[in-house]
């Protein structure tokens, strides 16, 4: 999960859409990188490089919300024809299509996940989409906003109702409802849905995993906070590992605007859930999470993209901007390592405050 699905949280109040200003710290320092871009050591590792590519737009700004596992990704793209769901092939990431174009539709407006076998989801001119092989198919729904998709076809996302957002999950054309007060923002390969759920004692908000959903909808469990802990929530999740852990990426706060990424490491056996909480930055986001325990996210009042590795320690290492002292985010990363986000072009002339879709890259 990711930035456009991240519901960016100032203190209790909600952001419904992708948003490149938010409660973040100080910008830092970091290297520049051109289109195609070169190397150069991130800040946070001295033994790491990384490489960023400028994947361009359709018209104007982009930006990448998700990658799967085959280095497939989508987002979404001004244009001429206004905002679209867009994708980037493996062997051409510089030219995002359209996906309007391939399945003759008009109001697929941004692409929120894509699984491993390429079956995408998002967000339409009213509602949400499924496009895999079969075609588009439309989610029944015009409040539905599709958040995530696994490898099983299922889709996680929330609905728009007057007595609040209420998550859901989708399976083969039907919805099924989690409790009232509950967002759903990811899914892993094994069902574990993640979002926040409403404490009905305390009436908080809280970070929320269900690890069996279609059979316990009213019981997510709900995960701890920290040293500045009112609210929580979940936004990306990792397949489980070999050591049955899944791990948890979200943020937590307090109403006095100190707020932090967070990582939730859920170690899973037949007798026992135990949770261990790590609390990161200070004024920090954390998107998503792989299986290997790499976060992503961003730093920042004026944001950095960052990534955090559990092999590490969790130190922060700053992945850069296509523009030295640009802002940027990373809003997921696959399996392998590949990150991608947005960055602005450029703080001045004429693309001054333009955004672009990127992708990141480690090397030791």
């Amino acid at each position: 999960m990711k930035l456009w699905q991240a519901i960016l949280v100032t203190g209790s109040v909600l952001c419904l859409s992708a948003c490149s200003e938010g409660p973040l710290s100080p910008d830092g320092l970091a290297p520049a990188f051109a289109k195609g871009g070169k190397p150069g050591p991130p800040g946070g590792d001295p033994d790491l490089s990384v490489t960023a590519t400028d994947l361009g737009s359709l018209s104007g700004n982009s930006w990448a919300t998700d990658i799967n596992d085959a280095g497939e990704i989508v987002g979404r793209s001004d244009s001429s024809s206004g905002r679209r769901a867009v994708f980037w092939a493996p062997d051409n990431r510089e030219s995002p299509v359209d996906l309007n174009t391939l399945v003759t539709e008009e109001n697929l407006r941004w692409a929120t996940a894509i699984n491993d076998l390429g079956a995408v989801v998002g967000l339409q001119g009213g509602g949400s989409f499924l496009l895999d092989d079969a075609g588009v198919t439309h989610l029944d729904d015009e409040t539905a906003r599709a958040q995530d998709i696994n490898d099983d076809g299922t889709v996680v996302g929330y609905r728009v109702q007057s007595t609040g957002p209420v998550g859901f999950i989708w399976v083969d054309g039907t919805f099924y409802d989690l409790r009232g007060g509950t967002l759903a923002f990811g899914i892993n390969s094994d069902g574990h849905v993640v979002g926040r759920a409403r404490d009905d004692a305390s009436g908080e908000v809280h970070a929320a995993i269900w690890l069996d959903p279609l059979n316990s909808f009213a019981d997510p469990i709900l995960l701890g906070g920290g040293p500045v802990y009112d609210w929580s929530y979940a936004y990306g999740v990792s397949d489980r590992n070999v050591d049955d852990i899944v791990y948890v990426a979200g943020q937590q706060g307090n109403d006095s605007g100190d707020y932090r990424a967070t990582l939730w490491t859920v170690h899973l056996s037949s007798n026992s859930v135990i949770v261990d909480v790590d609390v990161l930055d200070p004024s920090s986001y954390a998107f998503d999470v792989n299986s290997e325990g790499e976060v992503v996210g961003q730093i920042g009042q004026k944001p950095r993209a960052h990534v955090w590795r559990v092999s590490d320690g969790l130190v922060p290492v700053e992945l850069g901007a296509l523009t030295g002292r640009g802002t940027s985010s990373a809003s997921a990363i696959n399996n392998a390592g590949l990150i991608v986000g947005w960055s602005k072009v450029s703080t001045k002339g004429k693309d001054k405050g333009l955004e672009h879709a990127v992708l990141w890259e480690l090397s030791s």
